[in-house]
């Protein structure tokens, strides 16, 4: 009966012994698999930009790939035309035109020129053929206005 025990407690141990040994293995790989990122280091570079107030983790996270793509599509496109300078008695945009309250003070070169500007940058579509000529783009096409129905 002792032998019996015995031989029972040998295999047991040596289960435990294999066993651990395997369990052993496997917490070995799922450290390396935590600890070996962390040590070569950022995988994905990231960058942090608060938005609240400190102490709150109001962060906005972006990888860096993306924030640079970003900055590269909102970028500031190159200025159509310089100011140009005002003479004295030229005509203002607020005598010339019909409700320019905010830009009535600049000439009507500049006024034209500033009204160019936006409207290429709101709806590029719509924007002169010589102003979208000057920056490399075709010319919109021409659209023709839909016909009334016959009444």
């Amino acid at each position: 009966m002792d032998k019996n025990r015995q031989q029972l407690r040998d295999e047991m141990t040596g289960l435990l012994i294999r066993g651990g040994g395997i369990g052993l293995a496997i917490f070995a790989v799922a450290i390396a698999f935590i600890a070996i990122p962390t040590q070569i280091g950022k995988i994905w570079p990231t960058e942090f930009t608060q938005t609240g107030y400190r102490g709150t983790g109001m962060e906005v996270i972006r990888f860096q790939a993306d924030a640079v793509a970003l900055s590269e599509a909102n970028a500031l496109p190159e200025a159509i035309d310089e100011p140009i300078p005002p003479e004295p008695g030229e005509i203002l945009a607020g005598e010339l035109y019909e409700n320019v309250q905010i830009l009535g003070h600049l000439t009507d070169a500049n006024f034209n020129r500033l009204m160019l500007a936006i409207t290429e940058w709101s709806a590029p579509s719509r924007a002169a053929p010589t102003a979208t000529a000057r920056r490399g783009i075709s010319p919109p096409t021409t659209i023709t206005p839909r016909s009334s129905p016959a009444t």
